[in-house]
């Protein structure tokens, strides 16, 4: 990450009108590890609505329809979706308040840039992967079977996580009443 990155960042930003928001990031390599796309956009919606908070919906390279997804599952609730190159993401990452992600590149990224973060957990086992608590939420169905199979459908563990959960936690990780 270089200046640049961090003026582009500023400037993509400056234009979609955002200053403070929280980092989406629904992909994450295979579909069983990822929380649902719609459970994201209900997530943005809250966030908008009940914190006042712009939502960045950060997606990588074929995942412009699970985007689309999230996008249109937040209602009103306008995130803002980016795709850049690395640096550019650091940039974004490290300025955000918070990031909601799977087990995913992303939010190692963001946890190793400082970014305060909600961790969803599925299949695969956060002992092993982080991020580690305190200062990081890790939310995962206790009964959860660890596995690295990598299937197609969301894992049925991940299904158990709610949006009121994942929305207490971002709460808290922003400072706001739980």
């Amino acid at each position: 990450m270089n200046e640049s990155d961090c003026q582009r960042v500023k400037s993509d930003l400056a234009v979609a009108g955002i200053t403070n928001y929280v980092v989406l990031n629904p992909g994450g390599g295979w579909r069983s590890k990822c929380w649902p796309p719609e459970r994201f956009g209900e997530l943005c919606q809250k966030i908008r609505s009940e914190l006042n908070v712009r939502c960045v919906i950060n997606y990588g390279p074929g995942e412009e329809s699970l985007a689309a997804t999230v996008k249109s599952a937040s209602g009103n609730a306008d995130p803002f979706l980016y795709n850049r190159e690395l640096g550019q993401l650091m940039a974004l990452l490290q300025g955000a308040r918070c990031i909601v992600a799977g087990d995913t590149g992303p939010l190692h990224l963001a946890i190793a840039l400082g970014t305060k973060s909600v961790a969803i957990f599925g299949p695969t086992n956060p002992a092993r992967n982080g991020p580690y608590p305190p200062q990081h939420f890790v939310l995962r169905d206790p009964a959860s079977a660890t596995t690295h199979k990598r299937e197609t459908q969301t894992n049925p563990s991940l299904l158990k996580i709610s949006v009121a959960q994942v929305f207490d936690a971002v709460k808290l990780q922003l400072g706001a009443s739980a």
